[in-house]
């Protein structure tokens, strides 16, 4: 119970930190973190790959989806590009063709959901995290976890 608190306060942390960077960007409003960017670019898209390979675990405790989905997509709309590029990587590292098409499928409904785009509204991060539980059930033990 203590992990799982300690791991809810930490991912509402990183949603914290990636949102106001991606909202940053998105509106123009300063620089976010962009100095942190600067330094290492795929910092973000690392942070959302961690949190990826976390999710898919089948140890991840179900009670932490929705935070865990909130930070994901304020993670990647810290950088959509770099996050399709890890997609693609993950496609293509995925082996045979029916495992990469079904994490093709599972990765496409999780960036489409219901409603269409992805941003940080609450319609749009409830629609995320409904797809996120989709996502999970769909590739959790087709995804290598590392």
């Amino acid at each position: 119970e203590e992990n799982v608190d300690s791991a809810r306060a930490s991912l509402e942390a990183l949603y914290a930190l990636a949102s106001y960077h991606a909202l940053a960007m998105a509106n123009g409003s300063g620089p976010g973190f962009s100095a942190a960017v600067e330094v290492n670019p795929s910092f973000f898209v690392e942070l959302a790959q961690l949190l990826l390979m976390a999710v898919v675990a089948p140890s991840f405790p179900q009670s932490l989806l929705p935070p865990a989905s909130n930070t994901l997509l304020a993670l990647v709309l810290c950088d959509v590009g770099a996050f399709h590029a890890l997609v693609d990587s993950l496609l293509s590292e995925s082996g045979d063709e029916a495992r990469r098409e079904r994490l093709q499928t599972a990765f496409t409904d999780l960036l489409s959901p219901a409603g269409g785009e992805l941003s940080l509204s609450r319609p749009a991060r409830n629609a995320f995290g409904r797809a996120m539980v989709q996502f999970v059930a769909a590739v959790r033990g087709v995804i290598t976890v590392k």
